[in-house]
């Protein structure tokens, strides 16, 4: 199969339409007329990763990071982004990326952390635009979700929940009530990304807590003032579960014409 053929397919599950003005999406690498036998699907791309694909055979590489985000002034040996570059050119890989396209989608990064979770996500958070279902439905979509949890869920539990569903060893919590140590949450607000821009549609929909991924010490802070739980898990922590969704999908998608295999989880820092 040609890489433009899976590109296509692509576009059909994950528009490259929806993306947020100003991000990366698509193919930035490589001959839309390769042969395409294997695929590698990662969260994002560095040396490792085309080493990987290198040493596995494979001729296409899937992420959700863009790679090229800001302008490259040089392509040298001298340093990581260069030869990774170079690594890629000279194995004629092919490289695309969904970044917030993907985040938008239904089914996308936010459903698939909250249904790990078991949360029942309800509504989008932020950039809500109208989006038509296969089925001629149309379905409200945007970034993060609001979700909800039958029943209720305390700290402790939720906590517990994601370090045991995404092999997470600490969480950075700035906790909104200072009544209790183990409140009790029944409006969950998640951000697999960056949760900046996030936190002031989770307080104005009445979340208790927000889980993100990336938010700044004081963004933090003003969250916790004004009552909402914040709870930082890491951006790799929440979204290397991309990987797994794609290779799933892709596998759908290809029938066997094209094999999928991905980038083992290996997180880029440690903790002491």
């Amino acid at each position: 199969m040609k890489c433009s053929e899976i590109v296509k397919l692509l576009q059909k599950v994950i528009p490259e339409s929806l993306a947020l003005s100003g991000d990366h999406v698509g193919l930035w690498l490589g001959r839309p007329d390769r042969s395409i036998s294997k695929i590698l699907v990662a969260l994002e791309i560095n040396e490792r990763v085309a080493d990987y694909a290198i040493e596995n055979e494979a001729q296409m590489i899937i992420t959700h990071h863009p790679y090229l985000y800001h302008p490259l002034h040089s392509i040298t040996a001298d340093t990581e982004r260069g030869r990774t570059i170079m690594k890629l050119i000279r194995a004629d890989i092919c490289c695309y990326n969904a970044h917030t396209n993907y985040d938008m989608i239904p089914g996308g990064m936010a459903d698939q952390f909250a249904r790990r979770l078991g949360l029942l996500p309800e509504e989008p958070l932020d950039d809500i635009r109208d989006y038509h279902m296969a089925d001629d439905q149309i379905r409200k979509i945007g970034i993060g979700r609001l979700c909800s949890v039958e029943g209720g869920i305390s700290l402790t539990q939720l906590c517990a929940k994601i370090k045991a569903n995404f092999g997470m060893k600490t969480l950075e919590i700035y906790p909104g009530d200072r009544t209790t140590d183990n409140p009790v949450f029944y409006r969950v607000a998640v951000s697999p990304g960056s949760g900046k821009d996030l936190v002031e549609p989770a307080l104005r929909l009445k979340a208790d807590v927000l889980i993100t991924a990336d938010v700044g010490y004081h963004i933090a802070l003003d969250a916790a003032e004004h009552g909402m739980t914040l709870i930082n898990a890491g951006h790799y922590g929440m979204e290397h579960i991309f990987a797994d969704d794609l290779e799933a999908m892709l596998g759908h998608m290809m029938r066997s014409e094209v094999e999928v295999i991905k980038m083992p989880v290996e997180y880029p820092y440690i903790v002491l």
